[in-house]
């Protein structure tokens, strides 16, 4: 057994160093080869960004050895794209060794640029601009609770950042969308804006609070509201036969208990009667609030001619 084992194992060590020169070999044999990489611009001048996006990859010819081939498809290489001679407006960028070169890769040449041959950058100046914040909200409420208003953005404006020409397109900008469930009272709730679908847009602060109010529904009852008659025509006499009603409101606590009789409008057109053909017409009533009415009683009344 043991001459067995010496027989194999003398093979084996051979056979596996032998690889292991072969493998470091190849590792260290230089090699072309086409990849893909990211695009970045580079050196380009602070007062100005691009209008629209360039090509995000680009494909390559590179030179290296099997090694540093290896790295740098795990390092996240990058193309570098220098823009130092870019101006305001349309610029031609053709892609050589001139003013490209890849990053965070020593040893690895970039030989040939195959795919784009340049690039076409639209560059503007930036300026900056306050504008509305539009909460982009759904609300659910629990049960017997109430929005009252409209959700409120902390701060109400924000400042956009970006190329002249796509800043000018803007004049408010949105919350991501929210779904906030099961409201029972007053919320305030953190949100991220949306950037427009414009290129090259910053926006600080990047997030607003997005307040709501709610409240607990209540109702009660108010009684002796005046009733009147309107719109009788010069020379008639006539009345009513109820003076005063009474009705249920009903809505968010701070609105239901704000309300008084002066803001509660309840009334009849003396032309009611005629086009009803009748004596008898039922009131009318208009009340000054977030609040609803219901339980109007009486609900009609007689008309009496002197």
């Amino acid at each position: 057994m043991i001459r067995l084992l010496k027989s194999i194992g003398i093979p084996l060590v051979a056979l596996t160093g032998a690889f292991l020169l072969w493998f470091y070999s190849t590792l260290n044999r230089r090699y072309e080869e086409t990849v893909e990489l990211p695009i970045k611009l580079v050196d380009l001048d602070q007062s100005l960004r691009p209008v629209k996006p360039i090509p995000e990859t680009a494909r390559i010819l590179v030179s290296g050895t099997g090694r540093q081939l290896l790295a740098l498809k795990v390092k996240g290489t990058e193309l570098l794209v220098s823009a130092s001679q870019s101006k305001r407006g349309s610029n031609l960028i053709r892609l050589t060794g001139q003013n490209a070169e890849l990053s965070g890769s020593p040893g690895v040449k970039a030989v040939l640029v195959k795919d784009p041959l340049y690039i076409t950058l639209d560059l503007d100046a930036v300026v900056s601009k306050k504008v509305r914040v539009i909460p982009d909200i759904k609300t659910s409420l629990s049960s017997n609770t109430a929005i009252t208003g409209s959700p409120i953005c902390e701060p109400s404006m924000v400042e956009i950042t970006g190329p002249r020409q796509n800043l000018a397109l803007i004049d408010s900008v949105t919350t991501r969308y929210l779904h906030i469930k099961n409201v029972v009272s007053d919320t305030a709730i953190p949100v991220f804006i949306r950037l427009p679908d414009l290129h090259s847009i910053t926006v600080e602060p990047q997030t607003v609070k997005v307040r709501i109010s709610a409240e607990a529904l209540t109702q009660k009852e108010i009684k002796d509201i005046p009733v009147r008659l309107i719109d009788v025509p010069h020379g008639v006499l006539a009345v009513i036969d109820a003076h005063v009603a009474s009705l249920q409101i009903a809505g968010p606590k701070s609105a239901v208990d704000a309300i008084r009789k002066e803001q509660i409008n309840i009334f009849v057109p003396y032309s009611r009667f005629e086009l009803e053909g009748s004596d008898e017409a039922e009131l009318l009533v208009s009340v000054v609030g977030d609040v609803q009415w219901s339980n109007l009683q009486p609900k009609s009344v007689k008309l009496i001619k002197k």
